[in-house]
């Protein structure tokens, strides 16, 4: 072997006992730092369970804190609902909105005087309705000396005749006929227009003639 082989190996050598450290050291695993013990480290199962449970105290604790109207969240006393610890009103329901509409108001206590008193609500309803069709005719269609009498004439008709015999003849009617269906319908449509419409034109110009001191021949014309 010549001097120059001897000279390489030799080198080759010292390099690799130089490199061998840092090698082994690459080689080995890195130390890592020690992990202070925590509750699931030191009790196990049980320690998650009693994690899990002071999580849970913390949220019931917050959303005590947050309640509307249940206290202060701090010193300041400023929690939600203004701290004032009293019970919160609950909001009102849809009567209310009934009550502050007038209208709502009086159609609901029309609905139950008609219940209790249905007769004379029936007249007092045929009195204004014929009383209100007479102004408004007089007004707006003859255009004429408003006739009083002719008033009187036509609301009394509506209270005395009209709305009493309607509460009796509807209600046999209903009475015999009872349902929503189109053949009961029908069928009270029928008799409402060939019986009861004569009979209510004869009251009605036999009325009004005898107001008017009128005889049975201007009846019939």
């Amino acid at each position: 072997m010549s001097v120059r082989a001897l000279v390489l190996a030799a080198l080759c050598g010292q390099g690799a006992a130089l490199l061998q450290p840092a090698l082994l050291r690459a080689s080995r695993p890195m130390a890592v730092a020690p992990r202070a013990a925590t509750p699931e480290m030191l009790l196990g199962g049980a320690g998650r369970s009693v994690r899990k449970a002071v999580m849970n105290v913390r949220r019931t604790i917050n959303i005590k804190n947050c309640a509307p109207g249940g206290g202060s969240t701090g010193d300041s006393g400023s929690g939600v609902g203004g701290g004032g610890g009293g019970d919160v009103t609950p909001a009102d329901d849809g009567d209310s909105k009934d009550d502050v509409n007038p209208f709502i108001a009086v159609w609901k206590n029309y609905e139950a005087l008609l219940e209790e008193k249905p007769l004379l609500m029936k007249a007092l309803t045929s009195f204004t309705g014929f009383a209100i069709g007479d102004i408004l005719a007089q007004i707006f269609i003859q255009k004429q000396d408003f006739d009083w009498y002719r008033l009187f004439r036509l609301a009394s008709f509506g209270f005395l005749v009209h709305g009493t015999t309607s509460h009796w003849f509807y209600g046999k009617l209903d009475a015999a006929i009872p349902g929503t269906g189109a053949k009961q319908v029908f069928s009270k449509v029928f008799i409402d227009q060939v019986l009861w419409n004569p009979i209510f034109g004869i009251m009605f110009f036999s009325y009004v003639a005898c107001l008017e001191w009128k005889g049975i021949e201007d009846v019939i014309e």
